[in-house]
């Protein structure tokens, strides 16, 4: 019996792996075949005009002093809690990497060199 639920389990995970491959196998050959007939009729840049269009980017730039500490702090804190060996190293990342986050998101905030101005 218990063979038989091993091998039930093995041939559910083989299926649950294998069925999206065989779902998105015909979706190369129309994503391409859509480019080819955009690039024959020569609109390069509506997609990027209708994204202009439909969407409000923001050109604030740069991640800013408070994403930067959540990241730093979430770093810091994993490695703290690997190489410093418990809750004592964990800490002690977690507070080294947020002040150091911060100090990062700072000097990269209004930094963003992706400018959107297109034609």
């Amino acid at each position: 019996m218990r063979k038989l639920q091993t091998y039930v389990l093995a041939a559910g995970l083989l299926f649950g792996s294998v069925s999206p491959a065989v779902a998105q196998r015909d979706q190369r050959q129309k994503y391409y075949g859509g480019m080819q007939q955009g690039v024959r009729r020569g609109d390069y840049n509506r997609y990027s005009r209708d994204d202009e269009r439909r969407h409000k980017h923001d050109d604030g730039g740069g991640i800013g002093p408070g994403k930067a500490a959540l990241i730093g702090g979430a770093g810091g804190a994993a490695r703290g809690a690997i190489f410093g060996g418990g809750l004592k190293g964990t800490l002690i990342g977690g507070a080294a990497g947020a002040g150091i986050g911060a100090i990062g998101g700072k000097l990269a905030q209004g930094n963003d060199d992706k400018k959107r101005n297109r034609r």
